[in-house]
């Protein structure tokens, strides 16, 4: 997990989309796509307990971590 995907997803949830969140951050659609996807890896190998503290930091909800779908409560 690096920092430059973190980034991604917050600005993601920023603009409540990918697509918006890449053209306002000058990133390839895909790129910024392949950065969210890697992070939602990282996160998936992650101890629940591990995941759970993260949301936390992050201010959203484990399933949006683990791409479950759920909405994001990101600034």
């Amino acid at each position: 997990m690096k920092l430059d995907q973190l980034h991604c997803f917050l600005e993601a949830c920023k603009y409540h989309s990918i697509s918006v969140a890449a053209e306002k951050n000058f990133i390839s659609q895909p790129s910024f796509s392949s950065s969210i996807t890697k992070l939602e890896k990282g996160v998936n190998d992650l101890p629940q307990s591990k995941v759970e503290e993260l949301a936390q930091a992050l201010e959203t909800t484990p399933a949006a971590l683990l791409g479950l779908g759920a909405p994001c409560a990101c600034p």
